[in-house]
């Protein structure tokens, strides 16, 4: 119940950041004082209301029974550990600085390194821990309940990061740890899911797999979709921030860079009028290694007649397997390169595989809303 006030309390906190002008971020959409004070009185009153209520109520809610340190309740709790640590590194990497601002005057940020480095330890070890979930019982479960299961799961993730290292020819430690704890995680989930589907329909033997599958509840399949969503998810960040590459490149019309498996060939840069601003339109041929052109992109600089503003729309082309993009820099003002412009390439295999990973978890939050067993009944309503 706290945790779920919390969630609503950050989410007005994060509506405060953006809309207020507090955050200099290119996430902030606004920069409003006025509106920033009414949502900050909209914080203070609900969330401290709902604190209130929780604390006056808290003996109602009720403290739950005992439980040993083996079994399910333990490993949710350390879960909800694990995530609010998560969410403790989030607030003070965002609002450290504004503090610091405040009280010193002085300003600083931080950014990406920061947040990578707090992230893996933490969520890393919560993908473990949900991998034994579906093995364990309320209140106390045996260690000898995770062992097997837990050590076919490592067998088949070792091999599978053997192959992949050696298909890659690469190796990292944390792209390593990622993929063994999304592939441990990805076959506990499978394991239970065929154990569980063969007893359901043990006491009718020639009963079919679609009968046993129907026979387990919607929250069950829910949770197996879960977490194989977050298995996928795991994969996906761990490729992406291993083998990602990035170049900055001058280019003339005609000329070539490559990045990855693409080649990108730069065709000329045209000057588009539209309503509320002037475009300088690039276009890219993107071509693969045997020369097959799959696609024209057209990033963009834009400067908006208004605010004099100067933004940058990428330009992007997604398949299966990963995501290039192209962001169109400035002219270069020189003699020696006339006509050339400044070119950033970004490629980014299996990035789709986070996109997946968090259809799959927001799937199984769906089929779990309407597992019969959470559906008001019918004396409840008349009651």
């Amino acid at each position: 119940m706290l945790l779920a006030l919390t969630t609503f309390a950050l989410s007005l906190l994060g509506t405060f950041l953006v809309r207020s002008g507090v955050l200099t971020s290119v996430h902030a959409f606004a920069t409003d004082p006025e509106r920033g004070v009414f949502i900050l009185a909209l914080l203070f009153i609900v969330v401290g209301a709902s604190y209130i209520l929780y604390a006056l109520k808290t003996g109602e809610v009720g403290q739950g029974g005992n439980f040993k340190a083996t079994g399910r309740e333990s490993l949710l709790l350390s879960n909800n550990v694990l995530m609010s640590a998560a969410l403790v590194a989030v607030m003070l990497g965002t609002l450290y600085p504004l503090v610091v601002e405040v009280i010193g005057g002085r300003k600083m940020s931080v950014g990406q390194p920061y947040f990578e480095a707090m992230f893996a330890p933490i969520l890393l070890p919560a993908v473990l821990l949900m991998a034994l979930g579906p093995d364990s019982r309320w209140r106390e479960t045996s260690l000898a309940q995770y062992i097997k299961p837990g050590a076919v799961a490592l067998a088949v993730a070792a091999l599978v990061l053997l192959g992949a290292a050696l298909f890659n020819g690469y190796f990292s430690l944390l792209w390593a740890v990622g993929v063994v704890c999304a592939v441990f995680m990805a076959v506990a989930t499978l394991a239970h899911a065929a154990v569980a589907t063969r007893k359901a329909g043990a006491s009718i033997p020639e009963s079919g797999l679609l009968y046993r599958i129907r026979r387990l509840s919607l929250s069950y399949w829910g949770m197996v979709l879960a977490h194989l969503g977050v298995a996928v998810f795991v994969v996906g960040v761990s490729w992406v921030k291993t083998f990602e590459t990035e170049t900055d490149a001058v280019l003339k019309p005609g000329e070539t860079s490559e990045i990855g498996p693409w080649r990108v060939t730069f065709i000329g840069v045209d000057s588009v009028q539209r309503q509320n601003h002037v475009a300088a339109l690039g276009v890219f041929e993107l071509t693969r290694g045997d020369g097959t052109v799959i696609h024209l992109l057209e990033p963009e600089k834009r400067r908006y007649q208004s605010s004099e503003q100067i933004m940058t729309e990428a330009a992007i082309h997604s398949d299966w397997f990963s995501d290039v993009y192209i962001g169109l820099g400035d002219a270069v003002q020189s003699s020696a390169n006339s006509g050339a412009w400044g070119v950033r390439l970004y490629y980014k295999p299996l990035i789709n595989l986070i996109w997946w990973g968090c259809a799959l978890m927001a799937l199984g939050g769906l089929l779990t809303v309407f597992d019969r067993r959470y559906r008001p009944r019918k004396n409840a309503v008349a009651a």
